[in-house]
């Protein structure tokens, strides 16, 4: 559960959730609704309403079934997009591109 109501940049939070397979529910706002895919690997809630955010926890623990596929679907999005190897490549991608306009 990420409450924030700022807007965060890039909470690791997130993707340590999801490298272990667990759904995260976050305000809607800043990076955290680039990050979340609702209803996906987890819920989006609206960062001024406290209703909402009970809503979308009962939500999901109040359904195994979509707690597990939403920890697969986190899961996979973390193995996708988020591993080291991937982060390895794109940083190497980015001084690549950066020298090139030094150069």
């Amino acid at each position: 559960l990420l409450p924030s109501i700022c807007y965060e940049n890039f909470p690791t939070v997130i993707i340590e959730a999801f490298s272990l397979g667990i759904p995260v529910i976050a305000s809607n706002i800043g990076a955290m609704k680039e990050i979340v895919s609702d209803n996906q690997t987890g819920y989006l809630f609206d960062a001024n309403s406290s209703a909402d955010m009970v809503e979308k926890i009962r939500s999901l623990l109040g359904s195994p079934k979509n707690l597990i596929e939403m920890g697969d679907q986190a899961r996979e999005t973390y193995l996708k997009k988020y591993n080291e190897q991937t982060n390895y490549l794109q940083l190497m991608e980015i001084y690549r591109k950066a020298a090139q306009t030094i150069s």
